[in-house]
């Protein structure tokens, strides 16, 4: 019986270990936004390209942030055409003393 008891133990232990592998990642939650072009402002904490997330199209308009990622790395060229829609995980950018500033750790184009 002890030698039975073993068995079911290991195929048990085998089974967690196979479900526990075999489980699909949690997806980063993402949020609809638009990148609306580059803030061309002309001060210290400004640059980079904005974002919304209340579908406002144009630049400067409503509540928006600037991005820390470089375009690039976004896979958003020197070329691209404004607004971009867009699906983002983001969070505010601890970093920086720029309370509008946020990274994005993935992006999806609409």
């Amino acid at each position: 019986m002890n030698h039975y008891l073993k068995i079911i133990m290991l195929l048990l232990l085998v089974t967690l270990f196979l479900n526990i592998s075999c489980s699909n990642p949690v997806q980063p939650e993402m949020d609809d936004g638009v990148i609306t072009g580059y803030d061309l402002r002309e001060c210290a904490c400004c640059g980079g390209l904005m974002i919304n997330f209340l579908n406002e199209t144009e630049s400067y308009k409503g509540e928006f942030y600037l991005i820390s990622n470089i375009p690039a790395d976004l896979g958003i060229s020197d070329t691209a055409k404004f607004p971009l829609f867009v699906r983002v995980s983001w969070k505010k950018d601890s970093i920086s003393y720029i309370n509008n500033k946020v990274t994005i750790s993935k992006i999806e184009f609409r």
